[in-house]
């Protein structure tokens, strides 16, 4: 009973100002502005305290449209991007140590909002065959994994 109390109290302070406000203004181009703003302010001395009242509230999500299923099609594109962008950067490091690779593949498992690098398997090409154990210690140096570092067979 004193929240309603307290609403309309706070609602004849306003319409009272509003109408000082509304007889002092002058006419025209200004009063018009000053009208719309009196207009606002009394409809926010309405609103204000409804908004404000917690029972008079609903949860909003602010994800609205998002489903699971969109969470883990969010998860499948960014595990796949990383993917990417991991083989490319194991490529380019063992490129810059001379050492050629025909095929970088990175098994990547993603549970919930995490992923993981399970594996990484790089087969070199054959002029690279005596860098295997060159290529394994780049890899855990530079990006602290361990690979499986084999060269491409020659049947190929």
């Amino acid at each position: 009973m004193d929240t309603i109390r307290l609403w309309i109290s706070g609602l004849t302070v306003s319409a009272v100002v509003g109408a000082v406000v509304l007889v002092l203004a002058p006419e025209g181009s200004v009063g018009k502005s000053v009208k719309t703003m009196v207009s606002v302010f009394i409809i926010s001395s309405i609103l204000l305290p409804l908004m404000k009242n917690k029972e008079l509230q609903t949860d909003f999500d602010f994800a609205v449209g998002t489903t699971a299923i969109d969470d883990e099609k969010i998860l499948d594109t960014v595990s796949a991007s990383f993917e990417k962008k991991l083989a490319r950067s194991v490529e380019d490091i063992l490129l810059q140590n001379g050492i050629h690779t025909h095929q970088v593949s990175i098994d990547i498992k993603t549970n919930k909002d995490e992923i993981s690098v399970e594996k990484v398997s790089v087969e070199l090409e054959k002029e690279s065959s005596d860098k295997t154990e060159e290529a394994k210690t780049l890899l855990n140096d530079r990006l602290q994994i361990s690979a499986e570092v084999y060269v491409k067979n020659t049947e190929d």
